[in-house]
């Protein structure tokens, strides 16, 4: 129940860990404009599947649906297929890990470090990058172009993270503290270091990149408002055309106005109509309806009007003067209707009147929706004042534009809108501060488009980039906005190639530092283990003789100084050659390490036993004192003497000679560590001269 315990709040814990590490990835990466693709939740749940097995498996599945959901805003097929394609690949992974290094993988030898990498790294990735590439077009995120390149960014993401975590997390794990000992900051740190310095350099060539294709389009956004600015110098003509007609014929009836303008409208698709306004005085505006009713295109009823607030014509109040629409082409039953309109009665156009007057320029109106038109279809008026030099104004050329027109005119199939993807759109900001999007050209190829409303796409490539267009008296905005098939289409492979040069280097530098590190570490335990059995018994593990004649010389030059007093013993077993005569070498060997386990469990931790003999022991008691050495060395012989070595049913009992000796100040200056030693040597002869089995301090 325990164990059951423990697994769930582990899962709970892992689970927990990959959302965090993947979402703060990615919300990082965001928030810092980050380009470069790296994702490290991977590699923890490699790393943890494993060293534990595969039952973490089903937390770290939970775990990315709950990163695919969000970052798909809560699209749970999506989610859930991106989900399963991730835990494939890391089950996958942890798989071949397991084939490769076992469960414990330390990366120390040269076969196991390449394949462990590549195959867990870009071989398993692919599997995770291909389902999420096509699970994406397949609910609609990208289209068929841009799989390979998705595929590609997830494939390199999984890599980095693989390649740098999944070692970094195995160091840190507890039941892999003892194989990475002593590599991690010499493998974590550089890694870490070339990884930042290959993401600088990828996210400005990435950078580059994109203000390359800015550019490109600014320039083409550029181009594109000239084309417009042109065209609308050809309306501009043709209106100067009707000025020219108007001043040049003492008379113009609608039949002549109607041959005039045919040629203008025809040339000029986004031309919706053409008309004379003349300036009618009140005091000749009974007069003037008259004659226009014996025109035999003008309607018997013609009366200057004007509309009512819901949209009836009545005849025009009266006023000063009237700017009435005399002729209209081309004429037909949609532009009955507005033939006697007096264009000052509305407010809007009023104003234009007004600033064309002033100005004598052309002078657009602000959008607004025509008599004729029943369907909302914004559309703008265009008056140029018609007058002869040092006169009044006689009237207005008019020109009528809708606007779909006059953008479908200019960017019609083939050009540089259409060619190169984009939407186009015209915005006019009025006098009230409100932006209106007059028109719209969207692409021909509706697919181009990832969403249906290119404004959705927060993407900075699909930023719209907008023109102002500075005529008729007002200020537009020609917008342009690629799509993201466009941004693909224009995009090189040069982060793709910076990106692959990153990858097979930190493969190889990951390699490198693995490789090296392990055969320091190798070394440096080759080193302590050649340092220990150069200074130990290989038979007892004791200290051997030269280590212990070194411990000897410190503890002499401390007693000569007045630092400490130690005590030096000097043992030598008791009845040892009949146990080599009798039973072997072998048995002997076995007593002798029973021996040295003994006398270490009578000492201190600081205190030294050494083998200095066949038989021969020696004991250095650290800060001892002549009591306490005294009281220790007869413990020794107590043990010794209660102890019986049997073999092959043989009994044997051996004892222990100890002879002792003060290191102290007050026999200073002390002999050599040799004399010493033969002091002590000799107080052990007379314990054994004495009877043996006890202790002769000397």
């Amino acid at each position: 129940m325990k164990a059951r315990t423990k697994l769930l709040w582990r899962s709970v814990a892992l689970t927990l860990a990959y959302a965090g590490i993947g979402l703060s990835t990615s919300y990082l990466a965001q928030g810092l404009s980050l380009s470069f693709p790296f994702w490290p939740a991977a590699s923890l749940a490699i790393a943890i599947v494993l060293a534990h097995g595969y039952r973490y498996l089903p937390a770290i599945a939970l775990g990315s649906v709950l990163v695919d959901g969000v970052l798909s805003d809560w699209h749970l097929p999506l989610a859930l297929t991106l989900a399963a394609g991730s835990t494939l690949q890391i089950a996958l992974a942890a798989w071949c890990g397991r084939r490769i290094s076992g469960v414990t993988p330390a990366l120390r030898h040269p076969k196991e470090i390449l394949p462990f990498l590549i195959v867990m790294g870009p071989v398993c990735s692919l599997l995770g990058s291909s389902v999420g590439a096509y699970a994406q077009y397949f609910f609609g995120e990208i289209t068929a172009s841009q799989i390979p390149f998705s595929a590609f960014t997830w494939w390199a993401g999984d890599v980095l993270g693989i390649i740098v975590f999944t070692p970094a997390t195995l160091m840190f794990l507890p039941t892999m503290q003892y194989q990475w000992q002593g590599r991690r900051t010499k493998v974590l740190f550089p890694s870490l270091l070339l990884m930042i310095m290959a993401a600088i350099a990828y996210d400005q060539i990435y950078a580059f990149e994109t203000q390359r294709i800015r550019l490109e389009l600014q320039e083409c956004a550029q181009n594109m408002a000239y084309q417009f600015e042109k065209n609308l110098t050809r309306h501009t003509e043709a209106l100067q055309g009707v000025e020219s007609f108007i001043l040049s014929s003492e008379t113009v009836t609608a039949s002549e106005f109607r041959t005039f303008t045919r040629h203008s409208l025809e040339r000029l698709p986004g031309l919706s109509a053409l008309s004379w306004n003349p300036l009618v005085l009140d005091a000749e505006r009974q007069a003037f309806e008259a004659q226009q009713r014996l025109d035999p295109l003008i309607p018997d009823d013609f009366q200057i009007t004007e509309r009512l607030p819901n949209g009836e014509l009545i005849p025009a109040q009266k006023r000063p003067s009237y700017a009435v629409v005399q002729f209209i082409e081309p004429f037909n039953e949609k532009h009955r209707i507005v033939q006697g309109f007096d264009i000052q009665s509305d407010p809007q156009r009023a104003a234009a009147v007004i600033n064309s007057m002033e100005t004598g320029q052309a002078y657009a109106t602000e959008p607004l929706t025509l008599l004729q038109d029943t369907n909302g279809q914004r559309s703008i008026l265009v008056l140029l004042p018609v007058n002869s030099q040092g006169e009044s104004v006689r009237g207005f050329a008019v020109g009528v534009y809708r606007l779909d027109n006059l953008l479908a005119e200019v960017f019609s199939v083939g050009t540089c809108a259409q060619q190169q993807n984009l939407r186009v759109a015209l915005l006019y900001t009025t006098e009230s501060g409100q932006t209106l999007n007059l028109d719209q050209l969207d692409p021909p190829n509706p697919t181009a488009h990832r969403k249906a409303d290119l404004g959705e796409i927060a993407t900075t490539e699909t930023e719209p980039i907008t023109v102002p267009i500075r005529y008729w008296g007002r200020t537009w905005q020609l917008q342009i906005q690629p799509t993201e098939a466009l941004i693909w289409a224009k995009k090189s492979y040069t982060p793709q190639l910076v990106l692959t040069i990153a990858l097979i280097l930190l493969l190889f530098n990951e390699s490198f530092l693995l490789l090296v590190t392990a055969e320091e570490l190798a070394e440096r335990r080759q080193a302590v283990i050649n340092s220990y059995q150069a200074s130990h018994d290989p038979l007892t593990d004791l200290l051997n003789r030269r280590a212990f004649f070194a411990t000897l010389e410190q503890a002499r030059s401390e007693a000569n100084s007045g630092l400490a007093s130690h005590v030096l013993l000097f043992c030598d077993l008791d009845h040892f050659k009949p146990v080599n005569d009798t039973v072997g070498h072998n048995a002997g060997d076995v007593l002798l390490r029973d021996i040295a386990h003994l006398l270490a469990q009578q000492v201190r931790a600081e205190d030294q036993v050494a083998r200095v003999g066949g038989d021969e022991f020696a004991l250095l008691l650290r800060n001892c004192t002549l009591e306490n050495g005294l009281s220790i060395a007869e413990a020794i012989v107590s043990v010794l003497k209660n102890y019986t070595f049997t073999w092959q049913q043989e009994i044997f009992q051996i004892t222990i000679s100890i002879g002792l000796i003060l290191l102290t100040s007050e026999s200073a200056p002390l002999p050599s560590v040799d004399d010493l030693m033969a002091q002590a040597d000799q107080a052990c002869y007379r314990a054994k001269r004495s009877g043996r089995n006890q202790v002769c301090v000397g």
